[in-house]
């Protein structure tokens, strides 16, 4: 699978973070994940980051925050209770974002509602119905069948060949 461009940059972005951490947080993040962010990036990107700003002054992409987040998470914040009050924002947000895209891509809102929708939801109901009633027919043939004698099936035999 290729990683996208955009994908690409902000591994130079994260990489880039990474190297301005001071040593003992940087030593918290894996050597094998670290060195994954340096060899991914795209080594032509220029990192528009400027330490003196705050992180919101930045044009940070936001899949850079999404990573930066999650090592400040599970590798870097040592304090149980910031980490767990960590983790309930950032599910806090997924669930904003959820409703969001819920919202935003309904099948009422991309489809609009139809004045078909009841009279199919009707035939489809009705549809099962005679399926269900079908069936039940079917499992009444066999039960007869069961029931039946050999001598019963030889007479039946013989009144549907007069027939």
């Amino acid at each position: 699978m290729a990683v996208s461009k955009s994908t690409r940059e902000a591994y130079a972005e994260v990489d880039e973070i990474i190297s301005r951490l001071d040593n003992v947080r940087k030593e918290k993040i894996p050597l094998k994940l670290r060195k994954f962010f340096s060899d991914e990036k795209d080594k032509t990107y220029t990192v528009p980051i400027d330490f003196s700003k705050s992180p919101k002054d930045q044009e940070i992409k936001k899949e850079t925050l999404s990573i930066i987040a999650m090592l400040n998470l599970k590798y870097i914040e040592s304090n149980e209770e910031e980490r767990e009050r960590l983790s309930l924002k950032y599910k806090e947000n997924d669930r904003k974002f959820v409703k969001e895209l819920e919202k935003k891509y309904s099948p009422d809102k991309l489809f609009g509602s139809s004045p078909f929708k009841s009279d199919a939801l009707e035939k489809e109901s009705a549809d099962k119905v005679v399926v269900d009633e079908n069936k039940q027919n079917e499992n009444n043939k066999l039960e007869n069948v069961k029931n039946d004698g050999i001598f019963t099936k030889i007479i039946n035999f013989f009144k549907n060949l007069f027939k």
